[in-house]
């Protein structure tokens, strides 16, 4: 957009409550223009989305002031927008003139010093129920400052610190804090270098956070050991999506898990891809038959070959609510084809199997397209050779009476 137009988007404003500019690329000029604009008529605005502009510190300054005219704002992403610590400092005071419930600062370049800047203004949202930081270089020092005021934040329900570069220290002092945000549904920590130690003390205030239904622990460099810790303490009723993808938990955290969550009446979504599981990681899952709420099981990535998917099956019978299973890149061939062709039938929910960037060969393929038809519950089943399932990308489609069959 450029920077001549912003105005007249706005210009004679009067009842359109929601302003979206998503990569609109108008950087610094368009920023000044825009906050002219805001100046103006921004009192009917409750909802701004201006991520991928790269409005930078200059631009994030201009447009600080005209927030103050936002008296109705309620929500506010500001991500890629190389913002710094120092545009935080221009932000924040801002943030007071609004009634704000939802602010988003994914992958700005804030660091430990734009976090104490933030964390001087959070206790003063009161209505403030989502906050996102994702992909910023908090690390530890900056995650203990957020930590800090989350004592004050009553009505927080998501909480998303991926990406942050934190570690042990930094999930310590979360943990200090976690038990007081009663309302916390969601917390995600994707992507960081928490380890073992980091989970254990996480681990200490889990049970204490009775309302935390998501919690993502994926890409975290933790294995069995911290998977261990976190399954004792783990509230088994009250948790529905947990995601310890891409982490090293190999057979010995496969069997924690699921011994831990096999009578977990909550649990939904189980994300395991990329887990070193192999064969007798998946031998170790057994237990999880009998857990009756699951309806979503990802085991990509696992190197589980043919005797993988033979171990898995019979528990896969017992699953009466599982919806979707991922089973892309595992070596499965033929043989395993074989193998889940014979229980299609016999799997009464299942409604998406994911068997892409596995080796079959094309008589293979064509063996589990005839046996997709005859399923009873089936209606996606995807075949690939790379593994990227997206629209677009090469796939081919075709309707089935099961439903969807792509390959």
């Amino acid at each position: 957009v450029d920077s001549l137009i912003v105005p007249a988007v706005i210009e004679g404003w009067k009842g359109p409550s929601v302003l979206n500019l998503v990569d609109s690329h108008i950087k610094r000029e368009g920023a000044e223009s825009l906050s002219q604009a805001l100046a103006r008529c921004g009192g009917t605005i409750k909802r701004l989305e201006l991520d991928g502009n790269y409005v930078g510190r200059m631009g994030i300054s201009r447009l600080s002031v005209a927030l103050t005219h936002c008296r109705n704002l309620t929500f506010l992403s500001l991500g890629r927008n190389l913002i710094g610590d120092k545009g935080i400092g221009h932000l924040v005071s801002s943030l007071l003139f609004c009634p704000l419930q939802h602010l988003d600062l994914s992958i700005n370049y804030i660091g430990a010093e734009g976090a104490a800047k933030l964390a001087s203004v959070l206790p003063h949202l009161s209505m403030l129920e989502v906050l996102i930081l994702f992909g910023n270089p908090l690390k530890d020092e900056g995650v203990e400052k957020i930590s800090k005021v989350l004592l004050q934040c009553f009505l927080l329900q998501r909480l998303d610190l991926s990406v942050n570069g934190i570690g042990a220290e930094g999930a310590g002092r979360l943990a200090l804090a976690l038990p007081s945000c009663t309302r916390l549904r969601s917390l995600n920590l994707r992507g960081n270098a928490l380890g073992d130690l980091g989970v254990k003390l996480l681990s200490w205030a889990t049970p204490q956070c009775l309302a935390m239904t998501e919690l993502d622990l994926s890409r975290n460099s933790i294995t069995a050991d911290g998977a261990s810790s976190l399954c004792r303490k783990l509230v088994p009723d009250v948790i529905v999506n947990l995601d310890l993808a891409g982490n090293f938990l190999g057979e010995e955290g496969a069997m924690a898990l699921a011994l831990s969550l096999k009578s977990c009446t909550s649990l939904s979504r189980l994300e395991l891809s990329r887990c070193r599981l192999g064969c007798q990681g998946i031998k170790r899952l057994i237990p999880l038959r009998h857990n009756q709420s699951l309806s979503h099981l990802g085991l990509g990535l696992n190197d589980i070959g043919d005797s993988g998917v033979e171990a898995l099956l019979p528990c896969l019978s017992d699953m009466h609510c599982l919806k979707w299973l991922d089973l892309c890149g595992n070596g499965i061939t033929d043989q395993g084809a074989s193998l889940l062709c014979s229980q299609f039938t016999s799997l009464l929910s299942l409604e998406t199997l994911n068997l892409g960037g596995n080796n079959f060969s094309l008589a293979g393929v064509d063996k589990l397209r005839k046996a997709a038809k005859e399923a009873r519950s089936l209606r996606t089943l995807i075949i690939g050779s790379e593994g990227n399932w997206d629209e677009g990308s090469g796939l081919l489609s075709v309707a089935l009476p099961c439903g969807i069959l792509r390959w």
